[in-house]
């Protein structure tokens, strides 16, 4: 099965807009794939849904962090991650992505955020957008795909 690390920017951007970034994140619902997160990439998560410009999603949506924050993680799988030192990455707050698809063995990071997707790739993690994500899984899923 295709495991990917979902970037923060994708879970929030799931939250405001729907569309493709919800689902790439229900893909994991449908068992077309496995997501990966640590416990320092869901602090960062419910950190970020605390800030005072989401709480209108929040409202719209009738939710909490929490309950957002508990409802992805029954869908993730927890993993510890491996210390990475030799990632040329620009922004050293991203390292939690590629730390934890090395420590659970992913395929893929799904980020919006162009300092992990100028990387393209680290080792053989590929780093790619919701979007690409998408096409991967359906890919791999669909039995008529070329």
């Amino acid at each position: 099965m295709i495991t990917a690390v979902i970037d923060t920017n994708v879970f929030v951007s799931a939250l405001i807009g729907d569309g493709t970034p919800l689902a790439a994140i229900e893909t994991a619902r449908l068992g077309k794939s496995r997501l990966l997160v640590t416990t320092e990439i869901v602090t960062e998560m419910q950190r970020t849904l605390e800030r005072p410009k989401f709480k209108p999603y929040l409202l719209r949506r009738e939710t909490e962090p929490h309950l957002l924050i508990d409802d992805y993680t029954t869908l993730a799988r927890y993993v510890t991650p491996v210390a990475v030192t030799d990632c040329p990455i620009q922004d050293k707050k991203d390292l939690m992505f590629i730390e934890c698809a090395v420590g659970g063995g992913a395929d893929y990071i799904v980020s919006g955020d162009h300092h992990l997707l100028d990387l393209k790739s680290y080792q053989k993690i590929v780093i790619v957008t919701p979007m690409e994500f998408l096409r991967l899984v359906d890919s791999l899923t669909d039995p008529f795909a070329d």
